[in-house]
């Protein structure tokens, strides 16, 4: 790399960013090593080995517990070795992205971009280095290939660069069979990057290498908190040879960070302006200079003059190769002749060399100035598949090309290259059986085939050097890839990196390969330096880019340098080719090779014909018109073969810049243009013949002008003379279109006697209008009439027609721009924006839009205005939207429409729409009901064109104008006093009410078995690939789209691009369409498409053959019979079903889909159930081919499907609509959907009940449980009234499996969150669909199968019951959703009997009381027979009326089950309950005794045991009842969801108790109302538990109910159970309970803080010790002493010690370097360790701040810190268990193993054991006293943000709390401790522990008495536990977390603790708990 002083050349290159990397490395590498040699030195003692070698000896110190570790030996050298290329450099101090504003355009973003700048010009930094990104996303309006064409002129002197990735390769396998099917390659979407400017430059000079120093100075910049920003560039062929002169300004190696970017992202384009300053780095910018420089690219940028249409006019005038023909022929004979001596070993000892590449140099000279970038967007034309890549430097010079290989692509750890060699021609689209032809050949090849293999075992073997053992994998063996041209051979392999393996090692190792340079590699090399007569310079070397966790580069093959002559108007362009040559190569053929691999270039380069040598006026027309269409930027034509077309096809044949798609059938080329059209927002030119060639694209023109898509028919038409004469395919074309086109001309024939500017004239004018005269886009028609000759047969012509075409000539601009202005009509809009100011109800409703403007327009206007937003499916709103915007986006209005109530209360004041036709005809019918209602609404339409959109004849306001100058308009106007919509009533609820029937959907088609449209549409939207397109077929595809899709909110989604024809809504064309979209968007596309619509344009399968530009597309047909829309139809129910099904049903089931796409060579896949079609799917997207995926569908099934989700989402309305009514919202009645009550208070009592009688499920005389009482305030309410809630939890021996300790630990942990800061709940919570269980998820931040399902009741209860309160309802009506009966049916309970007579008793006791309902427990008794006569006593006894069920809790096997059913058959069972010990033997004794079976038990299994709840409950579909415990099943929302479930596969549910207390039973009453007011008929619930108590919870029993019974005053037990007795119970909280009964209470335990200081014969320590609990100091409790991790504290800890502190003596302590922890001495002099203390304040002398290099190591070195804390928990008693966090693990671990006299055990949270590799030691030191120097130099505030930006905290930053824990680290943090701390601690200095674990005299007693627990998604501490449990140690994963454990999963590690330090029964070591 260029050090900066005078060179031998070059001094004028230097651009003044570059980074002068090499200054003072060697010495800084040297200090770095040093002090690593040092480190080890201070922790380890040097021994000399034998030979007086020294070695490295990690023995143990005699004096801890003797014995000896197995030692280590690490060779200093080696180490030093490997530190030579430590980081030393100190990362950028500051690092921001911003986010900006989302804009309409690229050009709004670059004014967003230099105001921003602007502001920040004025602001001060006084960091010394920083990188502020600023980023700004806009709709895709334009390629970002295009944009950096338009601003190249303008934005000279500066480098500029363009990269876009290779679509994933079609990979055909080939067989012998002459078959060819597609290999899945999927690759995630990566759009292209335009960069202009740079903010840093990395330059080598001549002979220089791409090494890690540069690579880290690179990756210095490219922080982890900033995404995707990249450093493009790439490196010489070979960095070590000297650069020829033409190469020379490039350097060895060039790479940029671009100062102004533009990237394709999914569904919008990210502008970003990266400004860098960098004082430390030798930068010579500071931060207001680099602001200055942004600045002034934006500027030019923005001073760029529009679109650039005109092609580059870069006709070639002469080519010269080099070497010559002649000169290639003698050099590669002298090689054969080499290559075969080396093979027949006569080479006299030399190399053993087997091939090598030789290059070809053609040098091309252009007469005029060239630009790289058009250049390169006619490569891209030519293979949309390949690599795109530019870098231009300030002089002008450009490297380009289009490129087919890819060296590597790193995503994150993982790697993946290819091998790529052999070559043949493609065959002519549409001719693929000589296609597949010359694939067989290929691959059948001898002389292929071993270069082939000399690639893939090369490519292989580099990266078993790279990546870890056996992780490399063959992915593709040997396959063909096809690109535009040619086609290859090719394989794919993968495999895992190894640790710090960086971009220049996968580089230096991957290239070159042998597919560029030949094997063996450097005998190749030198060959390739000795033979070829020119300077390869950046060809065939590695081009791409870098970024923060990525990286991907292709190999620069098929490239071109472009040297600009500044003394000169004309370019040097050298084409570079290679081709491998091996001992059997002919040199003619591979001549022949280079030429072919040239292709592509020399058609961009063609030069044509003057026109006055063109050999007719026919040509000469037809050559203009296709040449002023290609310089207006119209270059895409879909031509159909026909005679009187040939001078246009021809024309279109030799432009150079034309792209060209050829179909037999007229109308679906035609269809496909309009696809294309719609796509790229560019109209495509159709070119057809004479006749019904023209009739045929009529549908096409009519779907244009309806839809406003640009499209252009060029029909060549006979003379004017044979008109209406009999000539054969003569018809009238002028006019064919009627009024269906913007403009139309009928040509005179080709003639010299006209001037030809007229036709140009004419063209310029027809485009204008196409692409939109006076904003209104469609189809124009030019009517072409050709006399004969039409072939190109030279006649005589006068050249006088071409007289004022010299400068048109000579330029490359259109002969006429055309301009069209529009005047806007309408009110004024300053009283428009004053009146929407007001409005409170107003609505935003998006149609079909063709451009991504409108729906951006509509999300702008939502924001300024607090409006919802309602997306037509068509409008790009409906699944996903443009990242940055926060508006109020309604996804469901069509379903939330079916509602009436809705209808009312949600009619809009005002409507303003954007965009065209709308789908849903709900939504239509409900706004023009609302205009023409008595409050007539006001509707205000605003489009670009005058057409007329009212077809309900209710418009009040049409504005015609642009919708972003609408609403910039508009914007202005509101100005910045603009209303959250989260506060506005009227958007509020229509967001509520839009989620509740999101949830709804979702729910229904989760639980529906079997496969449906509503399916379809909702997993094809929700699994859709980023970046890919969507394109939905007329009927009922777009309609199941409207109304069932996906949102896609959860994936963060930009957007999709979704197309429709709605124009005029047919079925016909739809594939042709859609296949021309995927084009024109250059992206692939997923077509749902109906089954008849597929076969009225079977035709379109004819674009799915292999073509080099027909992007994949994945056709989804719907299958359902033909016509499934009818049956929605009123007619189908009005007509008779033979009438129906003659005129209505399209018969299709005789059609066999697969066969028709096999006549088309395309692969078909036909599915029938779930799992298919999503294997399909993945499968076809994976595929970079086309595929047609049939789904089958049940007709009758899917219409059932419908009307029962119709019904389920009416449901669910009603429940939503009615929580958002809530009359005590506030003081003044308004209704708000978002409010939330907050919770500041919680506290938990115990209680034990005395029994009456012993329960059923075990043998206690009392029952033990807790209440949770919650107090909080609903906000919105005026009166600041304080309600309460209440829950009861009480887990049942025998029958739950937590205990009530357990129980309590939870419960403390949830109250101490409560507590600390308060939390809120929204209301919306009550409906029980999925929000209570997400609302737990954000508030506690972590996995809810952590709670217990008692604690999830009794939470959840107290949570209910305080909404309940504050909502001034009762709870059941709260679930419900309205009303319920003011009591519930119970049903009596008969225990075991122990004779017939006792239960006869007991039956007649509970009948008096007024029961209907006895249950009776059977199954206790051996003999059934004894059962069976006490049911028949009981039924004798009580008489028919009394329903009877039983519950044998699974006493019997089937046959004593069936021996019951016949001796009960005569009682009349309502159900028998768990009959048998398998539920599919009571499953199959319902069957074969027809009595119903209820499952109790097995719903409680399957339920707990199953995340998936609607999967694990299928398996229990056909069981008659459920009995639900929801305290055993875990809470209210899963039992309601479980119970939703059972409707819909009709089964009853009935609610039981688990013998729950007052509190308890008020609330399962409640539910129990709830449920009965969703079904038909009452149920009697199993509640009738209350009499088994002696006692009671609420202070007065007495008082009374509204029911009555026989003339008794009811309470809240017996036989109809009162809702207002059990909400008066739930409203009064703890008051009302009984004091007596209550057991101690649980306050919040108290803490106490004190300083204590350790002596060590090492250092002087203070630590600050926490400890929490009653009876501090006890020492009969045992100890737990918790370490947090690096920049923790104390209270890191206190969540989990305070649910531990009752049982437990919990202690926390501030490590060194943290907190108020302090080093105050070194070198102490005591002999044994001594503790002093406690002191009530520290001393504040701390050395940190002076502790420097070996000094640090000694006093913060892991074993000093773990002999202080022995000796300080030696003072507490000793015996502690350790409870360590990640660097705390470490010390923990430390301690226990060499302190087995204080630490009796450790639970090692995310700890390792240590770093044994010396390499990894030596790295991991450099890298921690990196951080340590960056600490002291930037502050701690910088790292912290920095440090938790890194991957390894990716789980922990989607926790609620994270940035509060952010805050807390940063106002903790010391500087100069921490960085203490960090060096000193580091892992690599720590002893190696792993060693004690592994040895072979390790116990297993030693190893149980560790822990390990690690999050399942922590990707290496998960691998570490491998490893431990491999060698017998304990450990534990806690599932969904990451690496902060104790913060994002409480719970689970609290669970993991308990059940390790108190276990039920201890497992055997190693094994998984």
């Amino acid at each position: 790399m260029e050090t900066g002083g005078k060179g031998d050349r070059g001094e004028d290159l230097v651009h003044p960013l570059q980074i002068h990397c090499r200054r003072g490395k060697a010495a800084a590498g040297q200090r770095a090593c040093c002090a690593v040699l040092r480190a080890m030195a201070a922790r380890t003692r040097l021994t000399r080995g034998p030979g007086g070698r020294r070695k490295v000896s990690c023995t143990r110190r005699k004096s801890e517990r003797g014995g000896t570790r197995p030692a280590r030996t690490v060779d200093g050298a080696e180490t030093a070795k490997n530190q030579a290329s430590m980081p030393t450099e100190l990362p950028i101090a500051h690092v921001q992205l911003l986010q900006l504003e989302a804009v309409s355009s690229i050009r709004e973003a670059l004014n967003t971009l230099r105001k921003r700048l602007e502001s920040m010009r004025l602001e001060s930094m006084d960091l010394t280095s920083g990188i502020v990104r600023l980023q700004v996303a806009a709709p895709r309006t334009e390629g970002v290939l295009e944009w950096i064409r338009q601003v190249d002129a303008n934005v000279s002197g500066v480098p500029k660069v363009y990269f876009s990735p290779r679509s994933a390769p079609k990979v055909s396998r080939v067989g012998q069979s002459g078959r060819e099917t597609i290999e899945p390659v999927r690759e995630e979407f990566a759009g292209a990057t335009a960069g202009v400017g740079a903010s840093r430059i990395w330059r080598g000079t001549g002979g220089e290498t791409f090494d890690q120093t540069v690579c880290r100075s690179i990756h210095r910049h490219l922080p982890d908190d900033i995404p995707n920003i990249q450093a493009f560039g790439g490196t010489r062929f070979d960095c070590r040879a000297r650069p020829g002169l033409e190469w020379e300004e490039f350097g060895s190696y060039y790479f940029m960070l671009p100062i102004l970017e533009c990237r394709e992202a999914p569904g919008c384009t990210l502008v970003s302006c990266t400004v860098v300053w960098d004082e430390e780095g030798g930068l010579p910018l500071r931060f207001q200079q680099s602001i200055d420089r942004c600045r002034e690219i934006v500027d030019r940028c923005l001073a760029s003059p529009g679109e650039r249409t005109g092609a580059s006019n870069s006709a070639s005038t002469s080519t010269v190769h080099c070497p010559r023909a002649t000169e290639w022929q003698n050099l590669v004979r002298g090689l054969l002749r080499r290559l075969e001596a080396n093979a027949a070993g006569t080479n006299g000892g030399g190399s053993d060399l087997a091939k090598v590449v030789l290059a070809r140099r053609t040098q091309t000279i252009i007469p005029a100035s060239m630009d790289p970038f058009s250049t390169l967007a006619a490569l891209q034309e030519l293979d949309p598949r390949a690599y795109q890549f530019c870098l231009q430097l300030p002089s002008g010079t450009a490297f380009f090309g289009s490129t087919p290989e890819r060296l590597f692509c790193k995503t994150g750890s993982k790697v993946a290259s290819e091998s790529m060699a052999g070559t043949r021609p493609r065959a002519q689209p549409g001719n693929s059986k000589a296609d597949l032809a010359l694939a067989l050949d290929l691959m059948l090849s001898p002389k292929e085939h071993a270069e082939f293999s000399v690639v893939q075992d090369a490519v292989q073997e580099a990266l078993k050097h790279l990546c870890e053992a056996d992780s490399v994998r063959l992915e593709i063996e040997k396959e063909v890839v096809k690109q535009a041209s040619v086609q290859h051979l090719y394989s794919r392999l993968s495999g895992t990196l190894l640790p710090h393996t960086s971009e220049d090692k996968i580089i230096s190792t991957l290239h070159p390969t042998p597919a560029v340079c030949g094997f063996p590699r450097e005998a190749a090399r030198k060959a390739i330096l000795d033979l070829e007569p020119f300077d390869r310079g950046f060809y065939a070397g590695p081009f791409g880019w870098i970024g923060s966790r990525n990286a991907e580069f292709s190999v620069a093959i098929r490239s071109a340098l472009l040297v600009g002559n500044k003394e000169e108007t004309r370019n040097r362009i050298q084409l570079y080719a290679g081709v491998g040559i091996v001992k059997s190569a002919d040199p003619t053929a591979e001549w022949d090779e280079l030429d072919l691999k040239i292709r592509q270039y020399e058609k961009v380069l063609t030069c044509q014909c003057p026109l006055p040598e063109e050999p007719n006026p026919n040509s000469l027309w037809a050559r203009m018109i296709v040449e002023e269409l290609c310089r207006l930027g119209v270059r895409y034509f879909c031509v159909a073969p026909g005679s009187r077309s040939t001078p246009l096809a021809l024309a279109v044949a030799r432009n150079p810049r034309a792209s060209v798609r050829t179909c037999l059938d007229e109308r679906s080329l035609c269809f496909h243009s309009l696809g294309f059209s719609r796509g790229r927002g560019k109209p495509a030119v159709v070119i057809t013949t004479s006749g019904t060639a023209v009739a045929n694209l009529l549908p096409a023109v009519v779907e244009a002008h309806e839809s406003n898509i640009p499209m252009l028919v060029l029909t060549a038409d006979r003379p004017k003379e044979l008109l209406d004469n009999g000539s054969n395919q003569t018809i009238h074309q002028a006019g064919i279109f009627g009024r269906n086109v913007r403009f139309e001309c009928d040509l005179p024939s080709a003639t010299d006697e006209i001037p030809a500017r007229m036709l140009l004239t004419t063209v310029d004018q027809a485009v204008a209008h196409a692409v939109g005269a006076s904003n209104r886009p469609g189809p124009v028609h030019l009517n072409c009439p050709f006399r004969e000759p039409l072939a190109p047969i030279a006649i005589q012509w006068r050249e006088t027609c071409l007289e004022g075409l010299e400068n048109w000539v000579a330029s490359d601009q259109p002969f006429t721009r055309i301009n069209f202005g529009h005047q806007l009509y309408g009110n004024s809009i300053e009283d428009m924006g004053r009146d929407l100011q007001r409005v409170e109800k107003g609505i935003i409703v998006v149609g079909q839009s063709t451009s991504p403007r409108v729906p951006f327009s509509a999300l702008k206007l939502s924001e300024a205005l607090g409006w919802p937003v309602v997306g037509d499916v068509a409008s790009g709103l409906r699944m996903g939207h443009l990242a940055g915007v926060d508006a109020c986006l309604v996804s469901f209005a069509d379903q939330v429409l079916l509602s009436q109530d809705a209808q009312k209360r949600l009619r809009p004041q005002t409507i303003i729409q954007f965009g065209s036709h709308l789908v849903s005809k709900r939504i239509q019918t409900f706004l023009e009901e609302s205009c023409k209602s008595k409050c007539g609404s006001r509707w205000i339409f605003v489009a670009p064109s005058w057409e007329r959109h009212d077809p309900g004849h209710v418009l009040t306001d049409r504005i015609q104008m642009p919708s972003e100058v609408f609403v910039d308009l508009i914007v202005e106007q509101i100005g910045t006093l603009r209303p959250f919509w989260r506060d506005l009533d009227y958007a509020c609820t229509w967001k509520f009410v839009d989620s509740a029937v999101e949830k709804q959907v979702n729910t229904c088609l989760r639980w529906k078995e079997g496969l449906t449209e509503a399916h379809v549409a909702n997993f094809v939207s929700k699994m859709l690939p980023e970046g890919h397109a969507l394109f939905l077929g007329n009927s009922m595809p777009i309609r199941d789209f409207d109304m069932y899709a996906d949102p896609r909110r959860s994936q963060g989604s930009s957007g999709t691009l979704v197309a429709a024809n709605r124009g005029a809504s047919g079925i016909d064309g739809v594939l042709s369409t859609a296949c021309g979209y995927a084009v024109g968007l250059r992206t692939p596309a997923t077509l749902v498409i109906g089954d008849a619509s597929f076969l009225h344009d079977t035709n379109g399968l004819l674009f799915l053959r292999d073509v080099p530009d027909q992007y994949p597309v994945t056709v989804v047909v719907v299958n359902n019979g033909g016509g499934s829309i009818f049956n929605y139809l009123p007619v189908a129910r009005e007509v008779s079903k033979d009438v129906f099904e003659t005129m209505f049903v399209v018969p299709t089931e005789d059609v066999d889909i697969g066969m028709l796409c096999q006549a088309h060579c395309t692969y078909h896949e036909k599915v029938c159930c779930v799992g298919d079609f999503l294997q399909a799917l993945e499968r076809s997207w994976s595929m970079s081919g086309h595929s047609v995926i049939e789904v089958q569908i049940d007709k009758a099934d899917n219409l059932k499907f419908h009307e029962t989700m119709k019904n389920s989402i009416e449901k669910a309305l009603n429940r939503a609509l009615s929580l958002s009514a809530c009359p005590a919202v506030d003081g003044n009645g308004c209704s708000r959907a978002s409010t939330y009550v907050d919770i500041g208070m919680a506290q938990v009592k115990r209680f034990a009940l005395p029994l009456k009688q012993s329960l059923t499920v075990n043998s206690n005389s009392s029952r033990d449980g807790i209440i949770i009482e919650l107090e909080g305030r609903m906000p919105s309410c005026s009166n600041g009234k304080h309600h309460k809630g209440m829950g009861e939890t009480s887990p049942l021996p025998g029958l739950h499996a937590e205990s009530i300790q357990q129980v309590e630990d939870q419960l403390t942990f949830i109250c101490n969150r409560i507590n600390k800061g308060g939390i809120q709940v929204p209301v919306n919570v009550c409906l029980l669909d999925g929000s209570l269980d997400a609302w737990l998820r954000t508030v506690f931040g972590t996995d809810l199968c952590y709670f217990l399902p008692s604690v999830r009741f009794g939470l959840e209860s107290a949570v209910l019951s305080l909404l309940a309160n504050a909502t001034e309802r009762n709870l059941g009506s709260l679930i419900a959703g309205g009303g319920t009966s003011p009591s519930i049916r119970c049903a009596g309970l008969i225990g075991v009997c122990s004779t017939a007579a006792e239960g006869q008793d007991r039956a007649l006791s509970l009948v008096g009381e007024g029961y209907s309902c006895v249950k009776v427990k059977v199954g206790r008794n051996r003999n059934v027979a004894e059962d069976i006569a006490l049911l028949q006593s009981i039924r004798a006894t009580v008489g028919p009326s009394v329903q009877l069920r039983c519950d044998a809790n699974r006493a019997w096997s089937l046959e004593e089950a069936l021996y019951f059913g016949e001796g009960v058959e005569s009682c009349n069972l309502e159900y028998v309950e768990e009959p048998c010990r398998s539920y599919l033997d009571s499953l199959d004794f319902q069957r074969m005794s027809g009595i119903p079976v209820a499952f109790d038990e097995t719903v409680d299994e399957i339920s707990t045991s199953s995340n998936d709840g609607s999967a694990a409950w299928d398996t229990l579909a056909g069981v008659s009842v459920f009995v639900l415990k929801p305290s055993v099943l875990g809470g209210l929302e899963k039992t309601v969801q479980l119970f939703r479930w059972a409707q819909l596969k009709g089964i009853r549910c009935v609610v039981s108790s688990s013998f729950e207390a007052d509190v308890g039973m008020s609330v399962l009453v409640h539910l129990s109302a709830a449920i009965d007011a969703e079904c038909i008929t009452e149920t009697a619930h199993g509640l009738g538990t209350l009499g088994w108590f002696a006692g009671e919870l609420v202070a007065n029993r007495s008082s009374p109910s509204v029911c009555q019974n026989g003339g008794r005053r009811e309470i809240l037990g017996g036989t109809r159970m009162s809702l207002l007795k059990g909400g008066k119970i739930l409203q009064g909280g703890m008051d009302i309970l009984k004091a007596h009964v209550l057991a101690d209470a649980c306050p919040p335990p108290a803490t106490h803080e004190d300083y204590w200081s350790v002596d060590t014969a090492v250092a002087r320590y203070l630590f600050r010790v926490c400890e929490i609990g009653p009876g501090s100091g006890s020492s009969e409790r045992p100890t737990l002493l918790f370490l947090h991790g690096f920049l923790g504290c104390k209270e890191d800890w206190l969540p989990l010690m305070r649910p531990l502190s009752s049982r437990f003596r919990c202690i926390s302590v501030d490590l060194p370097g943290h907190g108020e922890s302090r080093v105050l001495d070194i070198g102490s002099a005591v002999s044994e360790p001594r503790v002093s203390g406690p002191f009530s304040a520290p001393e504040h002398n701390d050395l940190s701040e002076v502790l420097q290099g070996e000094r640090v190591f000694e006093a913060y070195a892991l074993p000093a810190v773990s002999d202080a804390l022995a000796a300080l928990m030696a003072i507490f008693g000793g015996q502690c268990i350790c409870v360590g966090y990640s660097m705390g693990a470490r010390i923990a671990l430390h301690a226990s193993i060499h302190h087995q006299d204080v630490v009796s055990s450790a639970c090692l949270v995310s700890g390792s054991p240590g770093v044994s590799d010396p390499t990894a030691r030596a790295t991991r030191c450099a890298e921690d006293d990196l951080r340590a120097r960056t600490i002291r130099a930037h502050g701690v505030s910088s790292f912290v943000r920095r440090w938790y930006a890194s991957s390894m905290w990716d789980s922990m930053r989607t926790h609620p709390c994270f940035q509060e824990v952010v805050e807390r680290r940063i106002a903790n943090g010391r500087a100069a401790a921490l960085a203490c701390a960090v060096s000193g601690l580091s892992p690599g200095r720590q002893p190696d522990l792993w060693p004690y674990l592994l040895a072979s005299d390790c116990d297993s007693w030693s190893r149980g008495r560790l822990l390990f627990v690690a999050g399942s998604r922590d990707a290496s501490y998960m691998r570490v536990l491998d490893r431990l449990s491999s060698c017998g140690c304990s450990c534990a994963s806690v599932e969904g977390a990451g690496h902060a454990l104790p913060l994002e999963a409480p719970l689970g590690l609290l669970s993991h603790l308990v059940r390790w330090i108190q276990p039920p029964s201890s497992p055997p070591p190693g094994t998984w708990k």
